[in-house]
């Protein structure tokens, strides 16, 4: 196994990450820093930039908009797992996972005001961010990697500004439509082939205004998580090596073929203990499914996952994981039993 390899792989793909905020100013992180929050001063407009140049004519212009490239590898949540698993017909042995970002969470936090006219209803957004999901265990488990960079098309709803020629504010409140496309690769640990993918896809939101939600209130976008997908590309093969046991590469999708699937995955976290005194919960029951249709050979495959998360720390907590189905790429049917130490950022 190349953990090394796979880690520096994970890393660069984070890097590259970036937020473009072309017209109405930026995404801040899952834990937004306090003036991302703040009410304007009395001579300021809503979002605009501390230390900006002020707006010259009336106050119907248009507001400053706060357009930035920052670096997306801060703001895309960042999760390491190290531990052990077994799965089907192998014997168990360690395991290591790596995550940054999360396609059905991508963009999430709290919008700046910017470019918008007195009457607009909806504005937009667009988030770029990496997107990378690695495991690796013993040479004959549960093993791939995902890396893709993802653009988040979002469109949200306003609310009317409370004096006549201010911008409307982004309240949050009501009906998202998130557009995720994506351009990237999938492949095992070996990189024995490569899945060379396109992807286009909707999430719902609906929000209420609150940010973040209170641990237990289920909004959809936050909790649960919906999307479909389509995906399109072409499989490469670039060695012949054949794997056993939970490793092997079970999908009915051919060496220089193309792939064509639609995807379809819903998640949800339940938390069963809380701790008021933090407002977070200390032990998540996190269930998740995943089905893929294959066009091209006519075939189903599935992954469905249950994580119990026991947190010791603000930022490490105890996972215990079971698995039912490799899912991309191998499409493997067995299970995986797993528990480790896992460690957010």
């Amino acid at each position: 196994m190349k953990y090394t390899s796979v880690r520096l792989f994970a890393l660069a793909a984070a890097i590259l990450g970036m937020d473009i905020c072309p017209s109405y100013g930026q995404v801040a992180p899952s834990d937004p820093p306090k003036e991302s929050v703040s009410q304007p001063k009395k001579d300021e407009q809503p979002g605009e930039p501390k230390g900006a140049e002020k707006l010259d004519g009336p106050a119907g212009k248009k507001a400053l908009a706060d357009s930035k490239i920052r670096d997306g590898f801060l703001n895309a949540p960042i999760s390491i797992t190290v531990g052990a698993a077994r799965s089907t017909g192998a014997e168990g042995g360690p395991r290591l996972a790596a995550k940054v970002g999360d396609e059905l969470g991508i963009g999430r936090g709290i919008f700046q005001a910017g470019r918008t006219e007195p009457t607009d209803t909806r504005s937009w957004f667009l988030s770029l961010m990496p997107v990378v999901d690695v495991e690796t265990t013993e040479s004959n488990g549960f093993n791939h990697v995902v890396m893709k960079i993802t653009g988040a098309l979002m469109s949200f709803p306003l609310t009317a500004p409370e004096f006549a020629g201010d911008s409307p504010d982004p309240s949050g409140s009501g009906m998202w439509h998130v557009v995720p496309i994506s351009a990237g690769f999938e492949a095992d640990d070996q990189f024995r082939f490569t899945n060379a993918l396109a992807e286009i896809g909707y999430a719902p939101w609906y929000r209420t205004g609150t940010y973040p939600p209170k641990p237990g209130k289920f909004e959809l976008g936050f909790n649960p998580y919906v999307g479909a997908f389509l995906q399109g590309g072409r499989k490469i093969e670039i060695d012949d090596t054949t794997r056993t046991g939970a490793a092997a590469d079970k999908s009915a999708e051919q060496s220089d073929t193309s792939l064509l699937r639609v995807k379809l995955r819903a998640r949800m976290e339940i938390p069963l203990i809380q701790s008021e005194e933090k407002n977070t919960a200390l032990l998540t029951l996190s269930p998740e499914g995943t089905l893929w249709y294959d066009f091209v050979n006519g075939d189903w495959y599935h992954q469905l996952r249950v994580v119990a998360d026991l947190k010791i720390r603000d930022n490490q907590s105890i996972e215990f994981r079971y698995d039912n189905g490799s899912g991309a790429p191998h499409f493997n049917t067995g299970s995986q039993f797993g528990a480790g130490l896992k460690i957010a950022f």
